[in-house]
């Protein structure tokens, strides 16, 4: 199978052993395909065995002996919720915490700058497999302005902005030792 919009030539696909382009059969198709086969350019037995790849993990996985949804699990449950979030912290990986910055000690920091365009709204996924449909989700913005309460500033520009326009607009203080808010 392919990643999402990876296959720009089908019959160079094809033959070099791909049985599913992803999301859709834009290169790898019967337009694409059936003029190479008749030509000789791509062999049928080569079709022939993605089918059968393609068949055999259906049946393998039973996609053909019972329904795929199973309607007896609710869509929304507390539980899920929680098997969610623990799954969502226990993916979380802080790679360096210098000065014990994380996390934001809400008593000492008087103002937060949250920026990007993917600080808000929330961001939920890239698309295609990765995208997920919540019954409720909430951004970057959102979350640490909720954690810091108000006696925390949150600052946040949500558009993208020039590095340059960023690093000359911002007033960086440091002080031996960790930072210093203001």
């Amino acid at each position: 199978m392919s990643d999402w919009g990876a296959t720009h030539d089908g019959v160079a696909a094809a033959n070099a052993g791909l049985d599913l382009e992803m999301p859709s059969a834009l290169f790898m198709n019967k337009n694409t395909l059936i003029p190479e086969i008749q030509k000789g350019q791509v062999p049928i037995a080569t079709i022939d065995n993605k089918v059968r790849r393609i068949l055999r993990k259906a049946i393998q996985f039973g996609f053909y002996d019972h329904e795929q949804t199973d309607t007896s699990i609710p869509l929304y449950s507390q539980q899920g919720r929680e098997l969610a979030l623990e799954e969502a912290r226990n993916g979380m990986v802080l790679l360096k915490n210098e000065n014990g910055l994380l996390p934001l000690n809400k008593k000492r920091i008087k103002t937060v700058a949250v920026l990007g365009p993917t600080s808000y709204p929330a961001v939920i996924g890239g698309g295609g497999s990765s995208l997920t449909k919540p019954f409720n989700s909430i951004s970057f913005l959102e979350g640490i302005s909720n954690y810091l309460g108000k006696d925390v500033r949150v600052a946040y520009v949500t558009e993208d902005a020039p590095l340059e326009e960023i690093v000359t607009g911002t007033e960086f203080i440091t002080v031996p030792g960790g930072p210093r808010n203001r």
